[in-house]
Order: C-alpha cells, then structure tokens, then sequence
C-alpha cells in the first residue's frame, strides 16, 4: 500500500516540527499546530484525505487528525482573530464599500475622497491596531489607506490637508464669509458653518 505525503500551508500558526510528512492508505495522523496567542478562528482546508480539527480551550493550538486518504494530503490552516475599524474622519468622505472589520491575518482597503471646495493635495492620516500605508490618487481628490498586521480594534483618522501655497481672497457681507481660493468661484459658509468645520 503506498504512503501519502502530507504538505501544510499555514498562516498565523506554526506547525509542529514533528509533524509527519506521509500518511498510509489505510492509516491515520495526528498534526499539531501552535499560535503564540489565542486565535479565536482556526479555518481549516483539507484535501486528499478526511479531516477533523480540535481547538484547545485557551485557543492557543489546534489538532488536525488525519484518516481515511485517498490521494497526496494538503491541509491550510489559517488562525486568526477579527477586529473592528472604525474611522474619524476631516473633510473627507469614506467609500460606502469600505470594510468595516479586518482579520489579524487580513488585509483591508479602505477609500476617502476629499470634500469639495478645498483644494486639498494631501492627507494627515493616523492609524492605532494595525500597520498601514496611504496612497494618494494623482488628481488628489482620493486617498486608499492600505491596513495590515491588526492587532486590536482599529482606528483610523484622516484628514484632508492643503499643503502648498495658495492665493485666498475673502469678503464679509451681511455677517456672512466669502472665500475664494486661486480665483476658484467664490464659495460661501456662514460663522456657524466655519466654527464647526475649521
């Protein structure tokens, strides 16, 4: 009877060093993973063979018991734990499309566009639970904030920001504020407006 090989393709876990590599036909095995925190989801993929998983209570391992092969083995385990995103956001305006949870394991895209009237050409950006990286759309109207690595719960803060010279002309009539920003058509806020938004 021929042996089986058993390959494993893992995310946030590590598997066991002594975990076999083959399988007999009419045999069974037993694989142990690890995590050096608790992972709350263990997603397990299994092809070639019938595959039961065991998680322990502290969430800190996981067992892939192996029977009944029938073809070379392939298991992917991916441990993982989910977090919130939650934004804070400054003349800007997210995609309805963003995701609003990302994965310790994940990737998540989040898009802002910046509020009209502005000539806004960059953006301040703060992010506290994950690693991230900002790329600005060359019209400069977008911004995607790129996260990875979560760790906790995320917030992300964004903020529109002009960040060269401009020429701004202003005029007060009857108490209320007109802005003109590089002979862009005259824009027009009232004091409460600016008092809450500048």
């Amino acid at each position: 009877m021929p042996d089986y090989t058993i390959t494993c393709e893992v995310v946030g876990c590590t598997a066991a060093a002594a975990n076999p590599t083959t399988i007999a036909e009419d045999g069974t095995a037993s694989l142990s993973f690890t995590s050096t925190d608790a992972k709350e989801s263990w997603d397990l993929t299994c092809t070639g063979a019938t595959a039961a998983k065991s998680v322990a209570q502290n969430k800190k391992s996981c067992t892939v018991e192996l029977s009944e092969p029938t073809a070379d083995v392939s298991i992917e385990l991916t441990a993982y734990n989910t977090f919130d995103i939650t934004t804070k956001l400054n003349q800007v305006t997210a995609d309805n499309s963003n995701p609003t949870t990302i994965t310790s394991s994940g990737t998540a895209d989040l898009v802002f566009t910046a509020k009209s009237g502005f000539p806004f050409n960059d953006y301040a950006i703060k992010v506290t639970g994950a690693s991230f990286t900002k790329v600005v759309a060359a019209n400069k109207k977008s911004v995607t904030v790129k996260l990875s690595n979560a760790t906790d719960d995320v917030t992300v803060e964004v903020a529109a920001i002009i960040n060269q010279s401009v020429n701004v002309k202003y005029v007060v009539i009857d108490d209320v504020l007109y802005i003109d920003f590089n002979n862009r058509k005259l824009a027009r806020w009232n004091k409460r407006w600016l008092r809450n938004n500048l």
